[in-house]
């Protein structure tokens, strides 16, 4: 303790000289976790989103009701997307129908900005895709 007060104390300076490389360091790796992290906690809370709209869709058996619950977790989670869109991918019977055991895939695609302060904007396109196998028998 005694040393860090003769270090302060000191009028030489040479402890300002050596704390600025490390502050300035700090500063920059704060500022990229800071633009990096919302966008990859989005990502995740997207997956989930899917995960639980592929549960569903395996539930009812119907594909129609794919965009209407993703819809309504968005709502529900407080999720903000740019330009999303719900497809998926399955053999349906009777408009949009699938039967017991087929097999499915939902993919959701949405812009993710990235924002480097003010400096830069970046815009990637992610997707998130969900695998599933209908639980409902159609006669």
């Amino acid at each position: 303790m005694e040393r860090i007060r003769k270090r302060i104390r000191d009028r030489r300076g040479t402890l300002l000289v050596n704390a600025y490389p490390a502050v300035i360091i700090t500063a920059i790796v704060m500022a990229v976790l800071l633009t990096i992290t919302p966008p990859l906690l989005r990502k995740n809370t997207v997956d989930r989103i899917n995960n639980e709209v592929a549960r569903y869709v395996e539930i009812q058996g119907d594909i129609s009701v794919a965009q209407s619950e993703f819809d309504r977790l968005c709502r529900a989670k407080e999720v903000r997307l740019d330009n999303p869109s719900v497809h998926v991918d399955a053999d349906t019977i009777r408009g949009g129908q699938i039967q017991l055991d087929e097999e499915f895939i939902i993919y959701i695609e949405y812009d993710n900005i990235y924002e480097i302060g003010t400096i830069a904007k970046i815009t990637k396109r992610a997707t998130s895709k969900a695998t599933g196998r209908s639980e409902k028998y159609w006669k």
